[in-house]
């Protein structure tokens, strides 16, 4: 009895939360390292630029890019001890609007993009 009014809770409890519609912002947290395993970024932090896109395949270089329909712009990221956290969508710090249709496909494929920063700034590089 209590297994069954326990998944009961959980089912009407994430169903009443549940929120409609395609989000805007995709937490994403990551670990960057360089060839030889070391952990990128320092103690005390180091910006990078990113460029995040959706594809529906998994091999890089083949597939369809799903998002966006240009070449994703530069995210300036700051990594630190190799940690790195971004919101994918976060136009306020030089990201694409996300406006992908999860909906619209069962399988999507993050394809991530680094390169180091010129001056702590992705202008330019």
């Amino acid at each position: 009895m209590f297994v069954t009014s326990f998944f009961l809770f959980i089912f009407i409890f994430s169903t009443a939360f549940a929120a409609p519609g395609v989000p805007t912002l995709l937490h994403h947290q990551g670990r960057l390292l360089n060839s030889s395993g070391e952990l990128l970024g320092g103690s005390s932090g180091t910006n990078y630029c990113f460029k995040f896109s959706f594809y529906d395949n998994s091999v890089i270089n083949t597939g369809s890019k799903l998002w966006p329909s240009v070449d994703p712009t530069k995210m300036t990221v700051n990594v630190k001890n190799g940690i790195l956290n971004v919101n994918i969508g976060d136009t306020s710090i030089g990201g694409d609007s996300l406006d992908f249709d999860f909906n619209s496909t069962d399988e999507v494929y993050l394809n991530i993009q680094v390169a180091s920063s010129s001056g702590g700034s992705c202008a330019g590089v």
